[in-house]
């Protein structure tokens, strides 16, 4: 079985939705926004990486 290799990741990102996920993905953003005090798009999308990191990988590690 071939093992997965992750690419290089650049440090400026760009995310588009589908034209018709604007709306729907615009509103959750907004209220997990409003829900969580995050103030930022991009603040909210480093939160969601983060639980979502801690949900796949369980075990605690330090950020440095």
């Amino acid at each position: 079985m071939a093992m997965f290799t992750a690419p290089k990741l650049s440090k400026r990102f760009q995310m588009s939705y589908k034209e018709n996920e604007v709306e729907f993905y615009n509103d959750l953003e907004n209220n997990l926004m409003e829900t969580l005090c995050i103030t930022t798009r991009a603040e909210l999308h480093k939160a969601a990486i983060r639980k979502l990191d801690s949900i796949v990988n369980p075990l605690p590690y330090s950020i440095v």
